[in-house]
């Protein structure tokens, strides 16, 4: 994914240098050609985030969203950022992300743009945390998440990890996020405490996961469907989307996953769990 060096966002593919010229015989051949790389790079880009992602939120991956941000004057604590649209008055919206944002950008060299994706250091740039951040692009204003964006995606993250690795990166995020109050003095879980929490969290909101996922992957296909007709091309015989099929398909692979990471194998247990059981387990604990 090329980068312009101003201000981190995917530029227009660059012009060649006289070696890649004469390299591929012509001005035009080689625009073609680092055209081609640039969008292999895309692609493979979208592969890998759309794996660690699963389907909720996936159209809204776009590599000319994903900045790398090297580490600047102020060293933060952050993996990533996702930068909203300004809402309204722009100039309200650039010194809303001047007062939250400034200080990780100072000396970096790159603006704050609306509507993007940053990781904050070459080394943070991972799969999973490019997957949460781009989850914040879907978990918007009309989301029924929006009550609780982060931790959702926290939960996003505990549900769609592959390794133990990406399991422990949701267990410090869920540390994070939901400290305990001991006689107005904040402390924080133990990391045995917190996987027990947030591996309960996970079980209690398997249906609403599942569930996410199968909108998702029913509007990927009616979207794809509305493109063909839209080009006037002709659509495949091709079967009803089939819900219960979907589910086991994605329960199985959860299960995959929940046994690469050490959590219990899940079964849907048919009960509503958005925020309900949520909170529910969140207020026992």
């Amino acid at each position: 994914m090329a980068n312009d060096s101003k201000n981190g966002i995917r530029s227009l593919v660059r012009e060649p240098d006289a070696l890649q010229t004469a390299l591929y015989g012509s001005r035009e051949e080689a625009l073609r050609q680092r055209k081609l790389q640039e969008d292999m790079v895309d692609i493979e880009f979208m592969n890998e985030v759309n794996q660690a992602m699963g389907p909720y939120g996936s159209q809204d991956i776009d590599p000319s969203r994903a900045v790398t941000v090297p580490t600047g004057k102020w060293r933060y604590s952050i993996g990533g950022l996702y930068a909203p649209p300004d809402e309204g008055d722009w100039e309200k919206g650039r010194k809303r992300r001047e007062d939250r944002y400034g200080q990780i950008f100072e000396g970096t060299g790159i603006d704050i743009t609306p509507d993007t994706v940053y990781a904050i250091g070459g080394d943070q740039a991972a799969p999973r945390l490019w997957a949460h951040e781009f989850r914040h692009r879907s978990i918007n204003k009309s989301s029924p998440l929006w009550k609780d964006e982060e931790r959702w995606n926290i939960i996003f993250d505990a549900w769609r990890a592959r390794t133990p690795e990406e399991w422990q990166s949701a267990i410090d995020s869920w540390q994070v996020q939901n400290p305990k109050s001991n006689k107005g003095e904040i402390e924080y879980l133990t990391n045995e405490e917190t996987e027990d929490h947030l591996k309960k969290i996970v079980n209690a909101n398997v249906d609403t996961l599942i569930n996410l996922e199968i909108q998702a992957r029913k509007g990927m296909r009616q979207r794809m469907l509305d493109e063909l007709k839209e080009k006037n091309i002709s659509i495949p015989d091709i079967p009803e989307f089939d819900e219960d099929k979907e589910k086991n398909r994605l329960i199985k692979q959860a299960n995959s996953r929940a046994l690469s990471v050490g959590r219990d194998e899940l079964e849907l247990t048919g009960k509503k769990t958005l925020y309900e059981k949520f909170y529910e387990i969140l207020e026992r604990d």
